[in-house]
């Protein structure tokens, strides 16, 4: 197979179908550019904001669920209130630092930047999700050990549901950090 192109017209051509492909003023906010095809950069952000969206629903969803339990006697009274409230702060947390997440990965623009930068923002952008789960955590386990105090004081302790709930928790959320992991990767190693 020869690769080699000797005319000039042919080497011009290819040229302006190159410069057309990447025609546009900045790729961060036109991603229509690439023929909409998603970049790993692309997944990135989008999956962050899946995150947003998924706590503050989960924060606004499960507030009456919690309230309602206390109601049907599962938690004291005088705790249902600091329980919900509680679990929605958590969760509005969450959803700040992945829109930290999403804003700060909005900034890597592959197309102004040389791949020094953008491989040192990706890793310094992996390394502080990496953080934020150590932070997170013990926190999320902190809202555990306080729902299943206040459920064993109204003499309700659902250890199946503890445990599938955390099984199920954990799956996910080590599937959801590879593939965070991966994307990462792939941004500042195949650069």
């Amino acid at each position: 197979m020869n690769t080699e192109i000797n005319n000039l017209e042919d080497i011009k051509k290819i040229w302006r179908e190159m410069g057309t492909a990447f025609h546009t003023e900045s790729y961060c906010t036109t991603p229509e550019a690439l023929n909409n095809k998603r970049t790993t950069l692309d997944r990135l952000r989008r999956r962050y904001m899946s995150f947003i969206i998924f706590s503050i629903s989960a924060g606004i969803i499960e507030f009456p669920i919690i309230l309602h339990l206390g109601s049907l006697g599962f938690l004291p009274d005088n705790l249902k209130w600091p329980v919900a409230i509680s679990f929605m702060i958590m969760m509005l947390i969450e959803a700040c630092i992945d829109f930290w997440f999403w804003k700060g990965t909005g900034r890597i623009c592959p197309l102004t930047m040389t791949v020094s930068d953008l491989s040192s923002m990706a890793l310094y952008y992996k390394k502080c999700h990496i953080k934020s789960i150590m932070v997170c955590t013990p926190m999320a386990l902190g809202w555990i050990i306080f729902f299943i105090y206040a459920a064993s004081l109204a003499n309700f302790f659902p250890i199946f549901g503890i445990i599938t709930g955390a099984a199920v928790g954990l799956f996910f959320g080590i599937r959801a950090l590879k593939r965070f992991m991966a994307e990462y990767k792939s941004l500042y190693s195949n650069n």
